[in-house]
């Protein structure tokens, strides 16, 4: 008979011949294998929903009776517009990640030791997730440097809205948001030196908003940098000014035109410039980048390289009120280009002004040695009328 039917009746290899006889008694033989086994049974997970951009581990399992050599996850049907991220689809367990909300028809297919295979499908459906906001990494930089702020956003839509804003400054800050506080890219500049948290919210065409925050570090890059704030800032409306000085160890006396930086003859804003020591030599200049005349500050004054072995003097005078009173005022002195953390703060102080502008406090803070990448500071904390200081140190 050319057909034939073979029943096994227990699992295994089974050796079929073939034998054919033509008219003249010749005869042929081949011979081939009939694999009796069970064919695996496939055991997909059970239709799930699960939301967008969140990874979800995905558990396979098979029935048979050898050995399952090898697994293959796939996406068989979607109705979005980008298909799901499968983590390890030939691996038993794999991860399945998707962007847009929608349903994904998914298949397991399994093999076994006996080359049989078997398969199953399941349906995944996602639901919608709030957008997530994609902040910068920390940015260093330094004090008065603008820095360039660039955010991201990542949802199952479109993100349609951004906002930046200034979460905490250090003490004495009066910097400024960012700005444009509500594009992708935004500007800030760091005012004193210190560690700036900003925030980035992201709002979806769903109303749906994400947040992040990160940080701005500003490290002085002087040799030394004195900052001064007064008021900190308790009204948008304070109206006095107060002045940071810094004695030259040459100078006897404050308000020297040649030794003593000041609003009125090394003001950076200006243009004036002071020379010291080594001329020309710009580094080893006095530079007042910020005169604030009408509100809590901040100034400073700063030494890109100070002379080894110089010892300068630290100045406060409160040259009007206009009507305000007393201020309390506050110093920070940095030394050195690597910390965010000033070696030597002074303050609260509470200074007056008199009706007579030559008694006007006038407070001398300490002096600052310089020794050539370092410093040391000794306090002096003494408040005295302007007159005197005008006549000594």
């Amino acid at each position: 008979m050319p057909d034939a039917r073979i029943t096994p009746d227990v699992t295994g290899s089974y050796l079929i011949q073939l034998t054919v006889m033509d008219n003249e008694g010749l005869t042929g033989s081949c011979t081939f294998n009939v694999i009796a086994g069970g064919v695996p049974t496939a055991v997909c997970p059970d239709d799930m929903t699960v939301p967008t951009r969140t990874e979800v581990i995905l558990h396979g399992d098979a029935v048979d009776d050898g050995t399952i050599e090898s697994w293959l996850w796939e996406v068989l049907e979607h109705d979005t517009d980008t298909a799901p991220l499968l983590g390890s689809p030939g691996s038993q367990d794999t991860t399945f990640w998707a962007l847009r909300v929608g349903t994904y028809l998914m298949r397991l297919t399994v093999v076994d030791n006996d080359g049989l295979s078997g398969e199953c499908t399941f349906t995944i459906t996602t639901t919608p997730t709030g957008p997530t906001a994609i902040c910068p990494p920390t940015i260093e930089t330094t004090p008065l440097t603008e820095v360039e702020l660039v955010g991201g956003g990542e949802d199952d839509g479109a993100v349609v809205g951004w906002r930046w804003e200034l979460v905490t400054a250090p003490s004495g800050s009066s910097a400024l948001p960012p700005a444009p506080a509500t594009a992708q890219v935004s500007y800030f500049m760091p005012d004193v030196a210190g560690e700036y948290t900003i925030s980035l919210s992201v709002t979806d065409d769903d109303g749906n908003v994400g947040l992040c925050t990160f940080f701005v570090r500003a490290t002085p890059g002087e040799g030394l940098r004195i900052e001064l704030y007064w008021n900190p800032p308790e009204s948008m409306s304070d109206p006095t000014d107060v002045d940071l000085h810094l004695l030259h160890p040459t100078s006897s006396a404050w308000f020297d035109e040649r030794g003593d930086c000041y609003y009125a003859n090394c003001n950076a804003g200006s243009g004036t410039v002071l020379e010291w020591d080594v001329t020309p030599y710009p580094p080893d200049n006095p530079r007042l980048d910020i005169d604030d005349v009408d509100g809590y500050g901040p100034e400073n004054i700063n030494v890109d390289e100070p002379v080894p072995g110089h010892t300068y003097t630290v100045g406060v005078h409160y040259f009007a009120d206009d009507g305000y009173g007393p201020s309390q005022v506050h110093v920070k002195i940095y030394c050195g280009t690597i910390s965010i953390d000033p070696v030597a703060t002074y303050g609260p102080t509470r200074l007056v002004v008199s009706s007579d502008w030559d008694n006007n406090d006038f407070w001398k803070v300490a002096e600052v040695t310089w020794n050539g990448y370092d410093c040391t500071v000794r306090t002096i904390d003494v408040i005295v009328p302007t007159t005197d200081a005008r006549a000594r140190r």
